[in-house]
Order: structure tokens, then C-alpha cells, then sequence
């Protein structure tokens, strides 16, 4: 009966020592999707989602327009209204008292013929008071206007301007560090070049700023 029961229990540690010394991928459990990542559902859901890395995407807003220059102000014309008037003289020195009423300034003046520097944007308002007087004493026989568009000019000129400004200010420079009185002379000479095509370009656009969105309007009488 005792050699049963030793034996019995040799059986028993023979079998936990097996046990015990089984390797560690043997004895760990099978991975499972709750334990070893995400869940097959959860890799799906995240494949969907788009990626954060990049600018959020936004929808279709409002187009809006930038807002128009004022191109009327680099816009300058001339014009001519030819007047039928039964007193000329008369009717010559309405011209000049009613000027103001239009803000125009009377540029020159005759019994026949009157000159205004005026701005476009009054034009119909003329037009319209010289429609308004009696038929009998003055009517409007013909009109004729031109217009000078000078944006280009007036852009181009900016660019024009800089550029010789900075010109200007590098020979400048070079003029304070002349080594001799040659080179000092060519650097003058350079100067007043270019002194000279400032003052130019300047007065051009003067010139557009003056007279742009203004018309220099001929009111002939007969």
C-alpha cells in the first residue's frame, strides 16, 4: 500500500514539474482583440476618420468682390457745347455768375465763347440746366466730349518714380565716398540726371492727380 501511494505521488510531481516548465508562448493564452489592440470595429472606425494633420476642409462661403478704385478720378476729358442764344452777351455773363453753381472755374471768357475747368461728375447736372432755360432765348445746338483714360500712365509712374528715387539715393552715396574729383564730377553729372527725370515724372503726375475726373469744358455761343 505504500509503494502505491509513493508512487501515486511521484506521478503527481513528475506532472506539475511538466507543467511548470512548458514554454512561456505555450502556456500564455491566445491573444484576444480586447487585450492585444484595438477591436477589428474600432480599426475600421478609425480608417474612416479622415486625418487631423492636415487644414480643416471648409465648406463653400461668400464670394465677395474687392472693391471697385475710384478709376473716374484718372479719367480726364474735354468738351465742347455748342449754344443757339438770342442775346449773346447776356447769356455769356449768366455763364460766368452761375459758374460756382457747378464748381467750375471760369479758365476764359468772351462774348462768344466761355471756358470751364470743371468736374465730370457735374456734366449732367449742366446739361440738364442749360435743357431747363427758354427755348426761346437758349437752346443747346450740339455737344461733343473726349476722354483720356491715364491709369496706365498713373501706375507706370509710381514704379518709374521709386525706381529713380532709389537711383537718386545710391549715387548719393557713392558721391559722399568719391576717391577723386573725376569720378566726383560723373557722380554730379549722374545726379542732376537724375534730378532731372524725378522732376519729370513728378510733374506728370501732378498733372493726372490735377486734372483727372475734370473736364475742360468749351461753352460756344452764336
Amino acid at each position: 500500500m505504500k509503494r502505491i501511494c509513493v508512487a501515486v505521488l511521484v506521478v503527481l510531481v513528475l506532472g506539475g514539474c511538466a507543467v511548470a516548465s512548458a514554454p512561456e508562448e505555450v502556456r500564455a493564452p491566445l491573444p484576444d482583440s480586447a487585450y492585444a489592440g484595438l477591436s477589428a470595429r474600432q480599426e475600421t472606425a478609425k480608417a474612416q476618420q479622415p486625418p487631423t494633420d492636415g487644414p480643416p476642409v471648409q465648406g463653400p462661403g461668400k464670394v465677395e468682390e474687392a472693391p471697385l478704385e475710384p478709376a473716374e478720378l484718372r479719367i480726364q476729358r474735354a468738351g465742347v457745347i455748342t449754344l443757339a442764344v438770342k442775346h449773346e452777351l447776356k447769356f455769356a455773363l449768366e455763364l460766368l455768375k452761375h459758374a460756382g453753381k457747378f464748381d467750375a472755374l471760369v479758365m476764359a471768357f468772351s462774348n462768344t465763347e466761355v471756358t470751364w475747368r470743371m468736374p465730370s461728375a457735374r456734366i449732367n447736372a449742366l446739361l440738364e440746366w442749360l435743357a431747363g432755360q427758354d427755348p426761346k432765348l437758349v437752346e443747346i445746338d450740339a455737344f461733343d466730349f473726349s476722354a483720356l483714360d491715364r491709369t496706365a500712365e498713373f501706375y507706370s509712374l509710381e514704379g518709374r518714380i521709386e525706381a529713380a528715387r532709389s537711383a537718386y539715393n545710391r549715387t548719393l552715396e557713392l558721391l559722399k565716398a568719391a576717391p577723386n574729383s573725376h569720378e566726383l564730377g560723373q557722380l554730379e553729372a549722374r545726379l542732376e540726371q537724375l534730378q532731372k527725370k524725378l522732376d519729370g515724372f513728378e510733374t506728370t503726375l501732378r498733372d493726372i492727380k490735377l486734372n483727372a475726373g475734370r473736364v475742360e469744358l468749351k461753352l460756344r455761343i452764336k
